[in-house]
Parts: C-alpha cells; sequence; structure tokens
C-alpha cells in the first residue's frame, strides 16, 4: 500500500518545528537560522495544505507568523514553533508511536541539515545541538522501528517482501546518525562538514525507511 503523503507531510513539519523550538529556547543561532527553518516548515505547511490538511496548514502558517515577529526574541518565538508542531500532530492522523518517531527522525535530521549549514553563516556556534539532534533521530529510528515491528503483520505479499529493505534502511540510518557524534569529536572545521555529510546520507536511508516503514504498517 502508498503510505499516506499527509501523514509523512505533517510528521516532518511537527518535528521539525519541535525541534526548532528547542533550538529557539536555547538560543543556539541567530535570527536568519530560524528564518531558514521556518521557510523550511513553511514548505512542509503547504505540502499539507496541498494533500488536504487546510485547516491543520493554517495552524502551522499562523505559528510562523508568531516566528517570524519574534526573531529577535528566539524565547518568545518558541511559541510559535509549537503552534506549528501542534499543526502537524493535529494533521498526521496515525497512531502515536509511529507519530513521534517519524516526527523526530525526519525532524531532528531537517534541522540538523540546516544547523549544520549554518556553520558557514556563525562558524562559532556550538557543536552540542548537532550531537544532541543526532541522538535524537537516533531515538525516533528506534521509536519507528518499534512501531513498526509491532504493528500487525503485513498481509500482502509486497508488504512482507518489503520488511528486508526496511531492515537495510534502518541498519545504514543508525550507523550513518550515529558517526555524527566522532565526526564532531574532531576539532577543525572538517568535523563539522563530515557530520552535515553524515545527516546528508541518512536522509536517503532514512527516506526509504519512513517510507518503507509506513507501508508495512498499512499492511
Amino acid at each position: 500500500m502508498i503510505p499516506d503523503p499527509l501523514h509523512l507531510a505533517a510528521s516532518w513539519v511537527a518535528g521539525t518545528a519541535g525541534a526548532s523550538a528547542a533550538l529557539a529556547w536555547a538560543s543556539v543561532g541567530s535570527s536568519g537560522l530560524r528564518l531558514l527553518l521556518a521557510a523550511v516548515v513553511g514548505a512542509g505547511a503547504a505540502g499539507m495544505a496541498l494533500t488536504g490538511a487546510g485547516g491543520e496548514a493554517l495552524v502551522v502558517s499562523s505559528g510562523l507568523a508568531w516566528v517570524v515577529a519574534t526573531l529577535r526574541l528566539p524565547r518568545r518565538g518558541s511559541v510559535g514553533w509549537l503552534a506549528a508542531t501542534a499543526g502537524g500532530v493535529l494533521a498526521a492522523g496515525e497512531d502515536w508511536l509511529a507519530l513521534v518517531g517519524d516526527a523526530t527522525l525526519l525532524g531532528s535530521i531537517t534541522v540538523g541539515l540546516c544547523l549544520g549549514h549554518w556553520f558557514l553563516v556563525d562558524p562559532h556556534l556550538p557543536r552540542g545541538p548537532m550531537r544532541v539532534l543526532a541522538w535524537s533521530a537516533l531515538a525516533g529510528l528506534a521509536v519507528l522501528a518499534v512501531a513498526t515491528a509491532t504493528s500487525a503483520t503485513p498481509s500482502s505479499g509486497g508488504g512482507r517482501a518489503a520488511v528486508p529493505i526496511a531492515v537495510v534502511a534502518g541498519v545504514v540510518s543508525a550507523l550513518s546518525l550515529a558517526a555524527v557524534p566522532l565526526s564532531l569529536a574532531v576539532p577543525t572545521y572538517k568535523g563539522v562538514q563530515s557530520a552535515t555529510g553524515l545527516f546528508y546520507v541518512s536522509t536517503m536511508s532514512v527516506g526509504a525507511f519512513v517510507i518503507v516503514a509506513s507501508a508495512i504498517r498499512a499492511g
């Protein structure tokens, strides 16, 4: 069965907005980084609207409007990020365990990529948040794997055939993400470049894992 595109878009929006809220609360990065993240979440909201989540996309957009209005006050802006997260959660419409896994995994990787690129603008950013995002992505991957493994056994031949694909994609994703903190241990900027590259690699395997896992859960 083809995965629900609305669920995937909404999970991505919820996770990215949630991770952005954490960065805003910790005052990581400049207003430019928050504007970049708002644009990314806004693109997700547009995708939600195209797939039929008009009301929820409006909630996300309202939250982003507050974020933009408070660009120089990151802790106040975290309220807007949480509103955007709520819009994504409302639109996702799947069991909570899978939603938490999808949102945490997709959001952590997206924000990790944005943060890694922002080092080009501000090379003095702390590396700790990138490490946390890598570990939270791993946690989301584990939660999603449990949600998929405990779902109903796939009834179709296609669903059963997708299980090995999910296993391979999950292992590759786990290895890529686990290597991010090791790369960040390198004191030069090469460490940040390598970590960002590993986030890139993980987007391919994670994308495959999320889509295939969703198809398996759908049976």
